[in-house]
């Protein structure tokens, strides 16, 4: 489990870096991923789908509304319905008020 906190962090600072958020969003994503990991809600997830959901997140709770879930979605090149289910069972998980 250590190992995979490690692998997401360097993957959420890569595609922080490219669509340029802050270091403050990247901080919120990575604990988000923390505790999605804490819930096993990685388990049977594609990881990239659970670390742009984390980041999307963590632009939404630290007012950097500037981006959309499409936006991840063109980054990465997923199915934005994908990502938008995956956000939608993140926060029922971990029962986010945003």
């Amino acid at each position: 489990m250590f190992t995979l906190a490690i692998i997401a962090n360097r993957k959420i600072r890569n595609v922080a870096t490219v669509m340029r958020l802050s270091e403050v969003v990247q901080t919120a994503a990575m604990r988000l991923y923390s505790l999605a990991l804490e819930h096993r809600f990685t388990t049977g997830r594609k990881n990239m789908n659970v670390i742009a959901v984390c980041l999307y997140v963590a632009c939404r709770q630290k007012e950097t509304r500037n981006y959309m879930l499409i936006d991840f979605s063109d980054l990465l090149q997923v199915n934005v319905f994908e990502l938008g289910h995956t956000y939608l069972q993140l926060v029922q998980v971990l029962n986010l008020r945003l």
